[in-house]
């Protein structure tokens, strides 16, 4: 979930925090990395860009507000397609602080354990399965609500892991 500045009002976040979000630029690293992405509302972090095989790439993000998110973004480079698979809150607020967390799905039996023969649709379908809320989207449609100056580049994990695919072009 992305907090809008009124969330952050009510979250008595200073004016100054707000500002310096605003101003902080955005960074980028290897894998696709980067940090400061968004605006004076929230911010976001993206984590190394991992290949699944196949065409698919995912990458963590986590976006801070008034609270933290974290979701997972899987590409399929070949089809451009992209789901987006959101934390949820493993029972419930931590301190009161709201947060969303993919540790609930991740790992060794969870939704990052793809093969070379897994798609978009099997993800879809073991998130429905499992009570995992995800949009369906387009890989050049991520990042659309992101301010053009801090606004990651959208096919960077396909240009990094499959640079020939059409993903990769977008």
């Amino acid at each position: 979930m992305l907090w809008t500045g009124s969330a952050i009002a009510e979250c008595g976040l200073p004016n100054w925090f707000r500002d310096a979000l605003g101003r902080a630029p955005m960074t980028t690293g290897d894998q696709c990395r980067f940090e400061n992405a968004g605006n004076w509302r929230w911010t976001t972090e993206g984590g190394p860009v991992t290949a699944f095989g196949g065409s698919l790439v995912a990458q963590k993000l986590t976006t801070f507000g008034c609270g933290k998110d974290e979701e997972i973004r899987v590409s399929d480079c070949e089809t451009g397609e992209l789901v987006t698979f959101f934390g949820t809150t493993c029972g419930g607020p931590i301190l009161t602080i709201p947060f969303s967390t993919v540790e609930c799905f991740d790992g060794t039996d969870g939704l990052l354990q793809m093969s070379q023969s897994s798609t978009l649709s099997q993800l879809a379908e073991f998130a429905e399965r499992n009570g995992v809320q995800f949009r369906s989207e387009t890989i050049s449609e991520q990042f659309e609500d992101f301010p053009i100056n801090r606004r990651p580049k959208a096919n960077c994990g396909c240009k990094l892991y499959y640079p020939d695919s059409p993903g990769a072009k977008l």
